[in-house]
């Protein structure tokens, strides 16, 4: 059932209670704004097979790799150079695959 016709004919004929309307429209409106944002618990989204990507830090090849052991001072890490108070520095930042929050 259309939204239109859940607010208008729907409701108007009083056959169904107001809680039901709304969950129905609850229902609707959830499945259509996934693509404002995805809520994924316990989940690291900050991985290459999520389609992340590091764009500012020093080697930022080697953060998401995907090696999660081979840890050293050359390898899976990156950084960023620490500037001073008045910086305009960017830290590192991942960009996630989609709009997701972590939770």
């Amino acid at each position: 059932v259309s939204l239109a016709d859940l607010l208008g004919e729907v409701r108007r004929s009083g056959l169904v209670g107001s809680d039901c309307l709304l969950d129905a429209i609850e229902a609707q409106t959830e499945s259509c704004l996934d693509y404002r944002g995805q809520l994924v618990p316990d989940v690291n989204l900050a991985t290459p097979a999520y389609s992340a990507r590091v764009t500012h830090g020093e080697m930022t090849e080697n953060l998401l790799n995907g090696d999660e052991t081979g840890y050293d001072l050359e390898h899976g890490f990156t950084c960023h150079q620490i500037a001073g108070l008045n910086s305009s520095c960017d830290g590192i930042v991942i960009e996630l695959g989609r709009d997701r929050k972590s939770g």
